[in-house]
């Protein structure tokens, strides 16, 4: 159970890895959004069949309960997820320091943080992101984006943000497509990338880096490592 995103799908194929290697699972894939159409169609699968357990991104509490109370065990791969009994996740804190280290070894000092409001896994990463700047010295300054329409409704706002970041800087973002919309924001405002801001997204989205002009460089989620250890703790379970 994932949604359809290019980590999604890199997790379902280390699911996919560990079951070719170790014995055959019988798996029913799906990949969406958890609305309540889906809900009520998962419902209706598992009355029928039944399942010994599921894997998936189990960031939606109405989700979580149908499986908690078929008494089918979970293992949750989404950094949001908060009640499924076994969790698989990215670290946040090593994503951060991953960042911080790139953009030292470019010669950056002055850092920045350009996140979705609202969004646990931005926030934390956004924390994570200003200790590290922190203890190595380096400034952060932060700015939080309305997801999906902050681009182009607050368009203003970020590029005045951005005119006023001390330059060069280094932005690191929450994941590959902020990072491409960002980059295509500073181009409509004659802001250089990366000579004045050096963008650095999350994920390693192949097609969102490369949709982004200049291509972005992003730090590397290991979703297929995630996806294989999942399964495996779903086999010993």
């Amino acid at each position: 159970l994932a949604g359809n995103s290019s980590y999604a799908r890199e997790i379902a194929h280390g699911v996919s890895g560990y079951c070719a290697r170790t014995r055959l699972w019988d798996i029913f894939y799906e990949a969406g959004p958890t609305d309540e159409p889906a809900l009520q169609d998962l419902r209706v699968i598992l009355d029928k069949w039944g399942a010994d357990g599921a894997i998936g991104e189990f960031q939606d509490e109405r989700l979580t309960r149908l499986f908690h109370d078929k008494g089918i065990p979970t293992v949750n791969v989404s950094e949001n997820g908060t009640i499924a009994q076994t969790t698989v996740q990215t670290s946040i804190p090593a994503i951060a320091s991953v960042a911080v280290k790139y953009f030292f070894d470019k010669g950056l000092r002055n850092l920045a943080y350009c996140g979705v409001s609202g969004g646990k896994t931005s926030n934390d990463l956004m924390q994570c992101f200003c200790d590290v700047c922190s203890r190595a010295g380096a400034t952060c300054q932060v700015l939080s984006v309305t997801e999906r329409t902050g681009w182009v409704v607050d368009a203003d706002k970020i590029s005045q943000w951005l005119r006023g970041l001390p330059k060069p800087v280094g932005v690191l973002v929450p994941n590959d497509c902020h990072g491409r919309n960002l980059a295509s924001l500073c181009r409509r405002y004659g802001i250089h990338v990366p000579g004045e801001v050096a963008i650095l997204g999350c994920g390693n989205d192949e097609l969102e880096c490369s949709l982004s002009y200049p291509p972005l460089s992003s730090v590397v989620r290991p979703a297929r490592l995630i996806g294989q250890q999942a399964a495996a703790l779903m086999d010993g379970i």
